[in-house]
């Protein structure tokens, strides 16, 4: 999740797809883990999750950035993605991982996963306006 120790608060469409994903973490846990990574302290992620009221996420702090370097870009980096591992034995082995840019964007489009996973853009691009070009979510009720 793009929240890093410079972000007042967390990403807007991070925080629209795991608000969207919180609720179906029972049904997913039956078959798959699920955990979000963000860069900033994990008090600061836990407060938010609570502010947010997401309840089922398994949340976790990379504070070296380590993780971050390794499957986001640079140690620092603020940008989309999700990763897929799978235990393989007593092993653990990347499977999987979708990125997102500016340089990967549309025109006019932020960047984002594709397969894009978040259900808001999903359902938005079924319509004859699409995702439009005025509108971003707000963490604003």
């Amino acid at each position: 999740m793009m929240y890093g120790p410079a972000r007042k608060q967390g990403c807007p469409m991070c925080t629209a797809q795991v608000s969207s994903w919180d609720p179906e973490i029972p049904h997913l846990e039956k078959r798959i883990s699920l955990v979000i990574v963000a860069r900033s302290p994990f008090a600061r992620i836990k407060e938010y999750a609570l502010e947010r009221g997401w309840r089922n996420h398994r949340l976790y702090s990379d504070p070296s950035g380590d993780y971050t370097e390794d499957f986001v870009g640079g140690r620092d980096a603020d940008a989309p993605a999700y990763a897929v591992f799978r235990r393989d034995g007593g092993t653990i082995r990347h499977f999987w991982s979708a990125e997102g840019s500016m340089a990967m964007a549309d025109p006019g489009q932020d960047p984002h996963n594709a397969p894009d996973m978040n259900p808001l853009w999903i359902i938005l691009d079924t319509t004859p306006e699409g995702r439009g070009t005025d509108w971003y979510p707000s963490l604003d009720d």
